[in-house]
């Protein structure tokens, strides 16, 4: 008979497991660390992972240390030292690992990547820094992370590729982009 109903990769150390209805958490040695009470637990990163109860989401620390309590919508792996949460329907924001609310005020927004993150405001989007800062003013129907160093954005229901100053150096030409994958977008 399997210990567990389901096993999820191992990252930093800890990898999350489900018995019947509830995630907890197991460490390399396979012995049960963060005993399970969670009914969805993403993967540790940055010492901090986004679990969700009573349909909240979020984070606790490898020990299973509450860090912030489960509040949000959703909840985001950290990267770049920042976690996307969304606060309600139309707002989202960023924590830092301490568990504080440190950028708000975007009716959406995504990972951090290469230093900027996608951000959105009265239905446009940007891309902004770590401060907060847009770096790239919200003008897009809609934007995707960078990866490769080039972000796809949407304008005139087309998409196209910007640069970090937000230049673009692929015009908005195709009806649809596929992930980043091996090197290259897929139009």
């Amino acid at each position: 008979t399997p210990q567990f109903d389901g096993v999820e990769a191992f990252s930093e150390g800890r990898a999350a497991v489900k018995i019947g209805s509830k995630y907890g958490y197991i460490d390399t040695s396979g012995a049960l660390v963060i005993t399970p009470q969670f009914e969805a637990a993403n993967e540790f990163r940055s010492g901090r992972a986004a679990v969700r109860q009573e349909q909240k989401w979020g984070y606790i620390d490898k020990d299973g240390v509450v860090v912030r309590a489960p509040i949000y919508l959703w909840a985001d792996s950290f990267n770049g030292g920042f976690a996307m949460v969304v606060i309600d329907r139309d707002q989202s924001g960023f924590l830092d690992r301490t568990g504080k609310l440190v950028l708000s005020g975007f009716q959406r927004c995504g990972r951090f990547a290469d230093g900027l993150a996608v951000a959105t405001i009265d239905g446009k989007s940007g891309f902004i820094d770590s401060a907060g800062k847009w770096v790239v003013n919200p003008q897009f129907e809609t934007a995707s992370m960078f990866e490769g160093g080039l972000a796809p954005v949407r304008v005139g229901g087309n998409w196209g590729f910007v640069i970090r100053s937000g230049k673009f150096v692929v015009n908005p030409k195709y009806q649809d982009i596929a992930d980043y994958a091996e090197g290259l977008f897929g139009v």
